[in-house]
């Protein structure tokens, strides 16, 4: 039985392209549908290019709200919901590292 659960997830960062292929594979292989929406705008990651430039225009000020539609939403919701915050952190921690040695270079 399809079931659709939504939560809000917050991106502090662009999530590296190679993560985000990762999880747009994931969720072709689950066979659901996740929908990503932030200031009325809205993509489906049935499109991994609308997808991509989505993550890399993302506020992030705003959360995201993501929807999950197919079987077994909810545990699609909570492994998304994890990868996506993680990869997002992670992101930002390697730039602040990158920053800081920018800064002791010079």
């Amino acid at each position: 039985m399809k079931t659709i659960v939504a939560s809000d997830i917050t991106l502090k960062s662009a999530v590296p392209v190679r993560r985000l292929m990762e999880i747009y594979s994931e969720i072709k292989q689950w066979g659901g549908e996740v929908f990503f929406v932030q200031n009325r705008r809205m993509v489906s990651s049935s499109s991994l290019p609308k997808l991509l430039t989505f993550t890399l225009t993302v506020d992030a000020k705003a959360p995201v709200k993501m929807i999950v539609e197919g079987q077994k939403a909810e545990k699609m919701n909570e492994i998304l919901k994890t990868q996506f915050e993680q990869s997002s952190t992670n992101n930002k921690a390697i730039e602040e590292k990158d920053s800081t040695l920018e800064m002791v270079a010079q």
